[in-house]
This record gives structure tokens, C-alpha cells and sequence, in this order.
């Protein structure tokens, strides 16, 4: 199980060091083990001892600064997990790390990041909660020479670096898994409760399970934004339940939401009659998973994330490309979980330490 998620995590790093790299030619000789690399940016040579290594990377990186913007900090695992890891792995190579919380507020937001810029930060890590919101910082970031990673949630400006779940492969996913299920029961009606609407997380989920639903057969009867709110989403659920007695299954584009429309399903008494399942597998969805209130999740790597984040800045760091000259769009692994295999799926189940 650990092999598994350290092949799956080391496949992601090398996606995206070489995504970072200045993509120009090698030259075809050095001058010593500890000579930059002619023609490159990079401070490692072509032949290098391992110790000259190690002091010729770490050199690159004295004195960076990398800050953390996400879309909220306190009570969300997801943050969590990834704080944990990047702080791991920037304390073990020197570099400074801070993490700053807008508690799901935009305006607070975009605030923090426009002090970061002027404060001259050497790098940013984003979880963009709307394809829009943050363009413009980006984009002065980009001009101020400050690398930027966006975590999850892609923008409709590229960053040098976008790592994620593929989420339109996973909504697929969960969808011909829902529809197996509806299919052997003989109903066809579903629900869907996207996240925001405008986020690309739920873009992307109407993207892969929309066309599903129509190749196997399904009816949407409801969709609508749960806000990432487990109580409104539940609010939503119990009025879909109301006015479907032969709904089939709700499907959550996020995991926390997911969890209020389980508790919705149960007290209407429909456990089991109707189906609930969510992207993403955090370990109140496993919790959940346990109880019977959620059937399945698409389970990605966002342990992994939180490390492949830390990697990709580190050899943007190294290679020294000049801030948005590569714009590269990376994915971690997911699987479908269920009653079934959840404890023995390594990336399923993560908390926030």
C-alpha cells in the first residue's frame, strides 16, 4: 500500500520537474562536478557528486520565501493536509514558509495575496476558489517575478504550475459507478450539488459526469450549489427528497458537502434507498462511509499534493525559468472508495495532520 502511493507521488514529482525545466538543450561537457550547467539556468551540473549536489540545490534556495493562500485554513482538512506536508518539506531545504488564512472570505483574499506581492515573496501557492477571482493577482504576481503554484482549483490565468485532481475523470468515474448501482435497482432519477457553480472543481465534475448521465440513461432532476456547506446542502437534499420518491442517488461535487446530504438522506428515512456519493475522501468521509450515509468517494492524492507543491517550487527555484514562462498543468491519482476497500486505499481518509 505504502509502494503504491510512493510510486503514484514520485510519478506526479517528475511530471512536474519537468514541466519546470527551461526545456534548452544539454551541453555536451562540463567543466567540473561543481560547475553550472552551460546553456542553463540550473546550478546543477550535467556529472555531479551527491553531496555537491545537495549543497549546489540547497544553495539555490537560501534565503527563498514561499507564502500559502488558501481558501481557508481553520476546520478544513484539506488545507490541513497539504499545510503539513509543504511545511515538512520547505523546513528540510531551508526555505521559508507562512500560511495565511481568509477564512473563506474573497476580499480578505485578494488583500492578503496583494500585500504578499509587494512584500516581495519569491513564490506563492494559491487554492483559487473561482476561476476569476484571482486573475489579477497572478497576473501581478507574474509581472513582479514571483513564481505561482494553484493547488485543486484551476484559474482562467495560468500559473507557472497547477497541480490537482483530474476532475472531470473522476466525476466520470463516480458516475458510471452510481449508474451500475441505479441500473441494478431499475431507477434512473439523480441529483447533483455542485459546489460554488462558478469554481472550476464544479465545471470540471458537470463536465465528466453530465455526459454519463446521458449515455446511461439518467435524469437530473436538481442541480444546484451546496456553497461547500454541508447544511445547505442538506437543505437542498431534503427538498429534492421531498419532491422525488424515486430518486436514485445525489451526487455531491465535494466531499463536505456530501456529508450533510447523507444526514439529510437519513432522516427522511431513505438510507440506503438513496444512494450518496462525493468527490474527494477526507477521514469524515471515510467516518461517513462507515455509518452507511455516504456510499462512495473519488478518492484523489492530496497528501501527495501538499509534497508536489513543495517539489515543483523547489525546481522553479532551481531552474530559475523567469515567473510565467512555463505554464504547466499537472494531476495527482484518484480511485473510487467505498464500504469495501477505503481502509486499505492509502490516499483515502487523511485528516489535517
Amino acid at each position: 500500500m505504502r509502494n503504491h502511493r510512493l510510486m503514484a507521488l514520485l510519478a506526479v514529482i517528475v511530471l512536474i520537474a519537468a514541466a519546470c525545466s527551461t526545456g534548452e538543450a544539454e551541453p555536451s561537457s562540463t567543466t567540473g562536478a561543481a560547475a553550472a550547467t552551460e546553456g542553463s539556468a540550473t546550478p546543477i551540473p550535467i556529472s555531479v557528486d551527491p553531496v555537491e549536489g545537495r549543497k549546489l540545490a540547497l544553495g539555490a534556495m537560501a534565503g527563498k520565501r514561499v507564502a500559502f493562500v488558501p481558501i481557508a485554513v481553520e476546520g478544513f482538512d484539506l488545507a490541513g493536509q497539504w499545510i503539513v506536508e509543504m511545511q515538512r518539506t520547505f523546513d528540510d531545504v531551508g526555505i521559508e514558509f507562512t500560511v495565511h488564512d481568509p477564512s473563506f472570505d474573497t476580499d480578505k483574499m485578494v488583500q492578503i495575496i496583494d500585500g504578499l506581492i509587494s512584500e516581495g515573496v519569491d513564490a506563492l501557492i494559491l487554492h483559487n476558489p473561482d476561476v476569476g477571482v484571482l486573475s489579477e493577482q497572478i497576473r501581478k504576481a507574474r509581472d513582479a517575478g514571483i513564481y505561482v503554484v494553484v493547488l485543486n482549483l484551476l484559474s482562467n490565468e495560468s500559473s507557472d504550475v497547477f497541480i490537482g485532481g483530474d476532475v472531470t475523470s473522476m466525476a466520470r468515474d463516480i458516475a458510471n459507478y452510481g449508474a451500475d448501482d441505479c441500473e441494478a435497482r431499475g431507477l434512473t432519477k439523480v441529483a447533483v450539488v455542485d459546489i460554488w457553480g462558478t469554481d472550476s472543481w464544479s465545471i470540471q465534475a458537470n463536465a465528466g459526469w453530465d455526459p454519463v448521465f446521458e449515455e446511461r440513461g439518467l435524469e437530473v432532476v436538481s442541480r444546484q450549489q451546496g456553497q461547500a456547506d454541508p447544511g445547505v446542502a442538506a437543505e437542498i437534499a431534503t427538498a429534492v427528497l421531498q419532491q422525488n420518491d424515486d430518486l436514485c442517488a445525489i451526487l455531491s461535487a465535494w466531499d463536505i458537502p456530501a456529508l450533510g446530504i447523507g444526514q439529510a438522506v437519513a432522516t427522511a428515512g431513505r438510507t440506503g434507498d438513496v444512494a450518496v456519493y462525493a468527490m474527494d475522501s477526507s477521514s469524515l468521509t471515510c467516518q461517513a462511509i462507515e455509518a452507511g450515509t455516504v456510499t462512495a468517494a473519488a478518492a484523489y492524492h492530496v497528501p501527495g499534493m501538499g509534497v508536489a507543491a513543495a517539489v515543483a517550487v523547489q525546481s522553479l527555484f532551481q531552474n530559475d525559468p523567469g515567473a510565467g514562462t512555463t505554464r504547466a498543468v499537472t494531476y495527482v491519482p484518484h480511485t473510487i472508495v467505498n464500504a469495501d476497500n477505503y481502509q486499505q486505499v492509502a490516499m483515502a481518509c487523511y485528516a489535517s495532520q
